[in-house]
């Protein structure tokens, strides 16, 4: 079932109507409901979501009642977790290093990714690594913590959430009907992201099939099929970029809505990113809470890592942002082209630190001139980290992108626009129009802060095309397998 599904609908309504009896037995009928929303995906890989939580729980509470040797319920914790995530997730990656070894595994196939396997486990891994620094008590109660790796809204993608934030919420005795403004708040989320997986990514990922296309073309034909000319290659690579952006977020925004419904708050996991002015705010606004987990379970620890050392060497402390990034594109997937995507990335974060000459502001200080051209440079430094994800042939790649900017300003292009190149920038406009809104009133809620008869009417129409539309959207699968 996807949020954004009729039989979700059906399903939640449900739930939350036994949640709100107020029964004793309210939390096991929150973790039946996580478990049996996971089941209506995969029902063989739930023995893996109860294994990663118990692994998590007993080597938490190991790892409180230890005086010496706190590190090895953790290391088992971090073994056996990022042992199941790699058995699964980079499988093909496991086989090839151990054919450098003369060791085969051909009889096995690929297995099947069970859907939310990184964020279940990086969201269970990362309440090991707080409880290992005395950041939190360890949960003494097994269904509690369950609910908190398990919560059905955030389950398959995130966002990837602390214990800190959620443990104590889902431990109520009886979740609470949202009133007034969580009411209200609640259903804006929930209708604008679908709004945008239906409305606008699911119409750019159409536009953006030529890019993939040719991807995959050129990986068959080895370079023989030639890319789109000029902007259309430009448009399908934007509108990729901003399909990936619309269908993630819009599923973040909807696990935030079902979530307040339950009396439920959730960490924001994207906040208007491609207003950002250079890279190093990009990751401040892009894909929240992974890029927090990473900073603080794998950046930070590189830092304080030799003493302290790379927090006084510059040349240490980029190569820890190196390595970071390729956590980070390793995070998404065991392939050239992430690798070289996050590379690009880290590239532009330390390319950031040199021109900024070791200060501490982020954006501020700078004109609203050099605002917009950095906002401009982050967004095309992304978009052709992006081409390099499809696999692309890297020389040809860059120089087709980088051909493809110029062509944008030929006078030919703007007066004769197809029906697809005006429904990119009809979508575009329209999603960089929201979110314009959004960043500056500072808030995802920005659109309902206008005027109360606009923002009434716009969440009118957006229940509308919400009830016709249903069952649409199944792109965001995509980022389920993560």
């Amino acid at each position: 079932m996807l949020l954004n599904s009729f039989a979700f609908v059906i399903f939640f309504l449900t739930i939350l109507t036994f949640l709100r009896l107020g029964s004793r037995y309210t939390r096991i009928g929150l973790l039946a409901a996580s478990y049996l929303f996971y089941a209506s995906w995969e029902p063989r890989h739930l023995p893996l979501l109860f294994l990663s939580t118990a692994v998590s729980y007993f080597s938490a509470l190991a790892i409180e009642k230890s005086r010496a040797y706190r590190y090895v319920p953790l290391c088992v914790c971090v073994v056996v977790q990022m042992g199941i995530l790699f058995s699964f997730k980079y499988f093909d990656l496991l086989v090839s290093s151990l054919g450098l070894f003369g060791m085969s595994l051909k009889i096995l196939t690929q297995p099947t990714i069970p859907v939310g396997l990184s964020f279940y486990t990086f969201q269970s891994l990362g309440y090991c690594f707080d409880v290992y620094h005395k950041k939190i008590r360890a949960e003494s109660g097994f269904i509690d913590f369950a609910n908190f790796v398990s919560f059905f809204p955030q389950l398959l993608a995130g966002p990837i959430e602390r214990a800190s934030d959620l443990l104590n919420q889902v431990k109520r005795p009886q979740l609470v009907w949202p009133k007034g403004a969580d009411l209200e708040r609640g259903i804006y989320l929930l209708f604008l992201g679908a709004f945008f997986i239906m409305a606008l990514g699911e119409n750019l990922a159409q536009i953006a099939l030529p890019f993939a296309r040719i991807a995959r073309a050129r990986q068959e034909t080895m370079g023989m099929q030639l890319p789109p000319e000029g902007i259309d290659y430009l448009l399908s690579v934007y509108a990729f970029v901003f399909s990936l952006y619309l269908r993630f977020a819009g599923y973040s925004l909807m696990a935030q809505g079902y979530a307040l419904l339950m009396g439920v708050r959730l960490s924001a996991n994207f906040n208007f990113p491609f207003f950002s002015s250079n890279m190093v705010e990009f990751w401040g606004r892009w894909h929240i809470s992974l890029s927090k987990w990473i900073r603080d379970y794998i950046f930070f620890p590189l830092m304080q890592s030799a003493g302290g050392l790379a927090m006084r060497s510059k040349p240490l402390m980029f190569l820890n942002v190196l390595i970071t990034m390729w956590f980070f594109g390793l995070w998404h997937a065991a392939t050239i082209g992430w690798l070289v995507a996050s590379t690009i990335l880290a590239s532009a974060s330390i390319s950031y630190h040199l021109l900024k000459g070791g200060k501490r502001s982020v954006s501020g200080g700078d004109s609203r001139v050099k605002k917009v051209l950095g906002m401009v440079i982050t967004f095309n430094v992304f978009s052709l980290a992006m081409v390099f994800v499809n696999n692309l042939n890297a020389e040809i790649s860059m120089a087709q992108f980088i051909d493809a900017l110029a062509s944008i300003t030929q006078l030919k292009f703007w007066t004769q626009l197809t029906s697809g190149q005006v429904m990119f920038f009809e979508c575009v406009g329209l999603t960089l129009l929201i979110d314009f809104i959004n960043y500056k009133k500072k808030s995802v809620f920005g659109l309902l802060e206008i005027n109360p008869i606009l923002s009434r009417t716009f969440l009118g129409f957006l229940f509308v095309y919400f009830i016709f539309q249903m069952n649409l959207g199944q792109g965001i699968s995509m980022y389920l397998r993560m």
